[in-house]
């Protein structure tokens, strides 16, 4: 999973709001940032493009949160757990 696809996934799992500011340098290279509720996180360094600028500005605010690919799996294996007990729970109270 891209860092973007990650990034994307705890933003909507915790109904964040983001934005990714870029800008161009002097010398034709892409810089861009991260914005997430309004908290800015550091510019990525200079890129070729500005689809790697932005990969490498989610790496960094991935970073900075403390985010990896695999907590976001663990957490969605728990949260299918959870959703697996609810649903016995709602089947079996149905019965009485």
């Amino acid at each position: 999973m891209s860092y973007q696809q990650q990034l994307k996934t705890y933003i909507d799992r915790n109904k964040l709001t983001i934005n990714y500011e870029e800008k161009e340098t002097n010398n034709k290279l892409f810089l861009s940032r991260v914005i997430i509720n309004g908290k800015e996180y550091e510019w990525s360094s200079e890129q070729q493009n500005k689809k790697t600028a932005k990969q490498e500005a989610a790496k960094i605010a991935l970073s900075e949160l403390n985010i990896t690919e695999e907590s976001l799996s663990n957490e969605e294996s728990i949260r299918d757990i959870l959703l697996d007990i609810r649903e016995l729970l709602r089947s079996g109270l149905d019965k009485y």
